[in-house]
């Protein structure tokens, strides 16, 4: 969890990041969303307007994350613009998620697996 925090607070955008990792990152960011959405649920504001509030405040965060497994994919952060497309961010999603990254070094740096 520390390592996942300090990764956060750096916001970087430079790097590779893993299936695993991401997989790691994307589940526990999932979870805290839940769980804000709880505790709000609990204080009695549940509502659209703070639901999108999180789902924004989620997307700026794990941002960074998305771009370095574009990059471990040797892709371009700007494929996240994808994710605006309907159907096409499905695919997209499939693709960070389960398509195997670049072996040894690529355009964005070394391999994460054989640091």
């Amino acid at each position: 969890m520390q390592e996942f925090i300090e990764d956060l607070k750096s916001f970087d955008f430079n790097g590779r990041m893993n299936r695993a990792m991401y997989w790691k990152y994307a589940i526990l960011g999932y979870l805290l969303m839940i769980g804000i959405f709880f505790v709000l649920g609990l204080l009695g504001m549940d509502g659209k307007s703070i639901s999108s509030l999180v789902n924004t405040v989620y997307a700026i965060l794990f941002l960074p994350f998305n771009v370095r497994r574009l990059h471990d994919l040797n892709r371009n952060g700007l494929w996240l613009l994808l994710t605006l497309v309907p159907i096409v961010n499905f695919f997209l999603f499939i693709y960070m998620g389960f398509v195997k990254g670049t072996d040894g070094y690529n355009d964005y740096g070394p391999d994460p697996l054989r640091r």
